[in-house]
């Protein structure tokens, strides 16, 4: 089984807002590999909104890792999702 990890660039001040939440949710859904995303050492099964939301309000870099089958493919599509709807400006 492989694993993967990605950082993804963020204001280190910035909190998560629930789109780019819902959007990463809604993509690992579609993964067989374990995905979690975690923030300022605070984890959560990015498959799980119920997770995601409890990291909202925590500030610091995101790191999402994979383990399983299409872990690479996940992380990497993944963290590019994120840093898209994380960063427009």
């Amino acid at each position: 089984m492989s694993r993967h990890q990605a950082q993804i660039p963020v204001d280190k001040d910035e909190s998560l807002h629930l789109r780019p939440m819902q959007a990463l949710n809604e993509r690992a859904l579609k993964y067989k590999s374990d995905l979690t995303l975690t923030r300022n050492g605070h984890a959560a099964d990015a498959k799980s909104m119920l997770e995601l939301m409890l990291l909202a309000g925590r500030k610091g870099p995101l790191v999402l890792e994979g383990q399983g089958p299409d872990a690479e493919e996940a992380v990497n599509a993944l963290s590019a999702l994120l840093d898209q709807q994380l960063n427009k400006r």
